[in-house]
């Protein structure tokens, strides 16, 4: 059966996706409700399109869902912890994820009343982050009840000190406040999604609660874990990385029962796969899906990635997921190619104001000339911002020093570029072409992610 990994999870298969060189002059791209047909530049080979490997969509939902509810993973099943007369705080994400929590939260619910617990026990968190709260209208279609399923429910804020408690400070230095709903529950019930993730290596699991649940300066000092180490700072697909270990211990100082429910969605964004319980081992367990699912081994880096923002599709923060997945695959100096759709345009990152005193040229010029030890400071120089904001602008700039970006997108404002400086945006597609095929080498082997948001690229290594 192969060996186990520390979780006790038999390691996901790895799958290769060089198949060698294909005859490939265009490629398909779908975006803004269209599927596009691009010409690629004279003697571009194309190395591998990527693609999530398939994995069918779950038949019944409620019913696997009640079976992994009943067979939790690292736990004994709700039905017996007994949930009977508990408090209990169900955590959910917002809206700029595809979490189906609408075909979860109301067989939860049952579930939980079959056993005892009662309604006027339950509330309602939506984990926002730093992210803009939302409306009751946003919250209905999320859940999919109009009376947000006779729930109490509160929209998490971080920026609002007096509700948060303080439980101390983890190993890594990150000081620890959640929101204080959660100190005032018996039993923490997470509903998310397991995907590849840039910072924490995948999302869900304790996610939820640290950034989901915390404070704006605890999000701050957990996100910053990412970047101390100078040599890295992209963890895609990693399992233990410095932000997953930080947040996890963190979001265990509640010294609650936490049980989470996540699920993997293959490319059609349908639920492939739940996983409940532990929230350590059942996250392990989702995540081991989510590699095998999307992570794409090559034998060399490309000089050319072409990406596609699908299924992470709903602004520039989720979109540019797909840059971040596709840059492990890119050789150094190489050029990443990105189609997001950014269905709500720049979302909740400022992209106003007037442009960047460096064009982006000149901006890899200089990140090119400091080295990866300084960009952090010159980061903070160039763009005096907060939280999340300071995270993405460093974590950009490492993979702008690395590759050049170029990007398109309907429906972002022209110049966005100027503004954030950290890509180089087209309002046409061909002229991005164009301009790839005046940097990249004659002949440049190229990759091509249809499915960017949710797949990454891997090396062989040795």
């Amino acid at each position: 059966m192969g060996a186990l990994n520390r979780a006790g999870i038999k390691p996901a298969p790895t799958f290769d996706c060089n198949d060698g060189l294909l005859s490939v002059s265009r490629v398909a791209i779908s975006l803004a409700g269209s599927s596009l047909l691009w010409d690629l530049p004279p003697q571009w080979e194309v190395m591998a399109a990527s693609r999530p490997a398939p994995l069918p969509a779950l038949k019944d939902i409620p019913k696997a869902l009640r079976e992994r509810l009943e067979q939790p993973t690292g736990c004994l099943p709700l039905s017996s912890a007994g949930v009977a007369g508990k408090k209990i705080a169900i955590v959910i994400d917002d809206d700029t994820r595809p979490t189906p929590t609408h075909l979860l939260l109301p067989e939860l619910i049952k579930y939980l009343q079959c056993h005892g617990a009662k309604k006027e026990d339950m509330t309602l968190f939506v984990a926002l982050g730093v992210h803009k709260g939302m409306a009751s209208e946003r919250l209905a279609r999320k859940t999919g009840d109009s009376a947000i399923l006779g729930l109490r429910w509160e929209n998490h804020d971080s920026s609002d000190r007096d509700k948060h408690v303080d439980l101390g400070v983890t190993k890594r230095g990150t000081r620890v406040l959640l929101n204080k709903g959660l100190m005032r529950a018996d039993m923490i019930m997470c509903l998310g999604l397991i995907e590849p993730h840039p910072l924490a290596g995948f999302g869900g699991g304790l996610k939820m609660i640290l950034p989901g649940m915390a404070h704006k300066d605890t999000i701050a000092e957990n996100h910053m874990q990412g970047v101390r180490d100078s040599k890295r700072f992209n963890y895609v697909g990693a399992y233990e990385s410095p932000i997953r270990q930080d947040l996890e211990e963190g979001a265990l100082m509640l010294n609650k029962k936490i049980f989470i429910i996540n699920v993997v969605q293959n490319d059609a964004l349908e639920v492939c796969r739940i996983v409940a319980g532990d929230p350590i081992l059942a996250h392990r367990e989702g995540a081991n899906v989510s590699e095998a699912i999307s992570s794409c081994l090559i034998d060399e880096p490309a000089d050319v990635a072409i990406t596609v923002s699908h299924p992470m599709d709903a602004d520039l923060r989720q979109g540019a997921k797909c840059i971040a997945n596709a840059s492990p695959g890119v050789r150094e100096g190489g050029i990443i190619l990105a189609f997001l759709e950014c269905v709500n345009g720049l979302g909740d990152i400022r992209g106003s104001g007037s442009p960047i005193p460096i064009n982006y040229g000149l901006m890899r010029m200089i990140l090119k000339a400091i080295g990866d030890k300084n960009i952090f400071s010159f980061a903070n120089a160039v763009k005096k911002v907060e939280v999340e904001e300071r995270f993405l602008a460093n974590f950009s700039m490492h993979i702008s020093r690395k590759n050049a970006v170029f990007l398109y997108s309907p429906n972002l404002p022209s110049g966005t570029g100027s503004r954030i400086g950290l890509f180089r945006q087209f309002d046409e597609a061909s002229l991005m072409f164009k301009a790839a095929g005046r940097s990249a080498p004659k002949k440049a082997k190229v990759l091509f992610l249809p499915h960017g948001g949710a797949s990454y690229l891997k090396v062989k290594s040795g």
